[in-house]
């Protein structure tokens, strides 16, 4: 059992490949400069003409940096929604029924060796089946799922609140020290003005050209991803699913809505807010249960992708059928599909 990882018997969920958190150090890096730009540089003008504007505005962006950092933090360390090795569908009585008497038909996912819920994906990077599996991020060194999309769309968000924030706050600098100011006595040009705080050095005018750059770059970035997951919240089809051709149920927009952010079926101020996200009914939610001792054992048959070589080690018969046995020691007859 490790400290942090993507198995289901280590401590803390995150994903230690490389690539990943050099991404994820990155994004920080990103927005930590962002902060230092806007508050040392950027808003230097409001803060020596004698109002508080400067704090004002100092204080909000360092609040959403603050919050866009949260959001990264949480949608990285949250487990998306990965399947246990216990799941079990939530009504045997209702699993699809096969040709044999007695056995019963579900997915399986021979990698996890778990059962697969329906709108469920296996990520090879995290090795694990994710439900609700949209992609996996490297910025947020995570797959996104129905665990943790809700912090993923908040991170989006106050990532391009930031940008645009930014940009207005440059903007507005460059309208302000570009008009006239207070003529400088006794200078021998006469159209020679001053005024506090617009004397930038060739350093901060960098620092002002990189911000600007950032600030468009991720604001057009995160603009577009949003856009194209509000059609993922709104159609309950993650991409995977919607390349598949596949299509869920119509649903209300709050029942979308509510899947994807926890709570009850109408707006709560924790949805824009990097809280935990509590499902009403989160077996119904998620498709499946958890094993319980008291289960009674039932003879399945679990429908699963393979070859007639049997990649996965088992035993091929000579009506195409295999057996293996999971890690639980339960015996399972697999047919091909």
């Amino acid at each position: 059992m490790a400290v942090c990882g993507t198995k289901e018997s280590d401590s803390n969920w995150l994903n230690t490949e490389c690539c990943g958190l050099v991404c994820a150090c990155v994004t920080y890096a990103l927005l930590l400069f962002a902060e230092y730009a806007m508050v040392f540089v950027i808003l230097d003008p409001w803060f020596v003409d004698g109002s508080n504007s400067g704090y004002i505005h100092s204080s909000i962006f360092s609040v959403i940096v603050v919050l866009a950092i949260v959001s990264h933090l949480k949608a990285m360390t949250t487990d998306p929604g990965a399947v246990p090795r216990d799941a079990m569908p939530i009504n045997l009585s209702e699993v699809q029924k096969t040709g044999v008497k007695g056995k019963k038909n579900f997915r399986m996912c021979l990698k996890c060796d778990s059962f697969k819920p329906g709108r469920t994906h296996h990520c090879s990077i995290c090795r694990r089946c994710v439900v609700k599996m949209d992609h996996h991020c490297p910025w947020v060194n995570n797959c996104v799922g129905l665990g943790n999309h809700k912090f993923f769309l908040l991170f989006l968000l106050y990532v391009f609140t930031s940008s645009i924030y930014a940009l207005t706050m440059i903007f507005t600098r460059f309208v302000q020290c570009s008009s006239p100011g207070p003529r400088l006595r006794g200078h021998r040009h006469h159209n020679v003005t001053e005024k506090p705080g617009c004397d930038a050095s060739i350093g901060g005018s960098m620092i002002m050209f990189g911000v600007v750059l950032e600030a468009l770059l991720f604001g057009l970035f995160t603009l577009c991803m949003m856009c194209d997951q509000w059609s993922v919240v709104l159609s309950s089809v993650t991409q995977i699913d919607r390349l598949k051709g596949e299509r869920a149920r119509k649903r209300s927009l709050c029942e979308n809505l509510t899947e994807v952010f926890g709570g009850e079926p109408r707006f709560s101020i924790t949805w824009l807010l990097p809280t935990p996200v509590r499902f009403k009914d989160r077996e119904q939610t998620f498709g499946y249960r958890r094993r319980v001792h008291d289960d009674s054992p039932h003879e399945i048959e679990l429908v699963v992708a393979g070859d007639e070589k049997g990649s996965n080690g088992s035993k091929v018969g000579e009506n195409g059928s295999r057996t293996t046995t999971t890690q639980q020691g339960k015996k399972y007859s697999l047919i091909n599909s």
